[in-house]
């Protein structure tokens, strides 16, 4: 064999590895990190952050109890939510899609802060998202509602809807081994 033809198999056994990597490694993660849960009440279900009624998914979706809809002002229900740029958790690239910008890092806002205002809801793949407004957050007027709905009132602000994050609408507490959800699901928002 020749010099040349060894570093052409090195070369392609190298990109095949590589490629390799990238499926096996890439396949996304089920579980949104959410920071520390606060222990179950007494009917095993999680409350949220704030100490509130205990809500779930179901109780959110359109037509339930707590259902969060357009317009809406969201606050993590857990300790923290994860912005995001699209409706994906883990695409594999830097920061995996996190919204960092102004005052925001690692495109997390904590409780009892506001996100922000809900734009819109989709669903994706079985999982819903919520699109919002993160003007407010990104410049650290998120505090209270009444700070939320001031920054709206101005006119030298981001106008609503300029700046979105997107944030998945359920998580839960653990997954198995598989990366699939173990137990109940767990919301991530809950509406102000």
């Amino acid at each position: 064999m020749q010099k040349k033809t060894k570093y052409l198999i090195a070369a392609g056994l190298l990109v095949a590895v590589g490629v390799g990597l990238s499926i096996v490694l890439g396949k996304g993660k089920e579980l949104e990190d959410v920071g520390k849960l606060p222990p179950p009440d007494e009917n095993g279900n999680t409350p949220p952050a704030d100490g509130t009624s205990t809500q779930t998914p179901e109780t959110q979706e359109p037509g339930g109890t707590d259902a969060i809809a357009v317009g809406d002002l969201v606050t993590p229900y857990n300790e923290y939510v994860n912005v995001r740029t699209s409706m994906e958790i883990n695409n594999g690239w830097f920061h995996n899609n996190l919204w960092i910008s102004g005052v925001i890092n690692d495109g997390k806002i904590f409780s009892p802060n506001i996100v922000g205002k809900v734009l819109a809801v989709n669903n994706v793949g079985g999982k819903v998202w919520y699109q919002v407004d993160m003007g407010p957050s990104t410049d650290g007027d998120n505090e209270t509602a009444y700070d939320v709905e001031l920054y709206y009132a101005q006119d030298d602000n981001w106008q609503l809807g300029t700046l979105k994050g997107y944030v998945r609408g359920d998580t839960c507490a653990s997954v198995n081994s598989e990366d699939q959800c173990v137990g109940d699901l767990i919301p991530t928002l809950k509406k102000v």
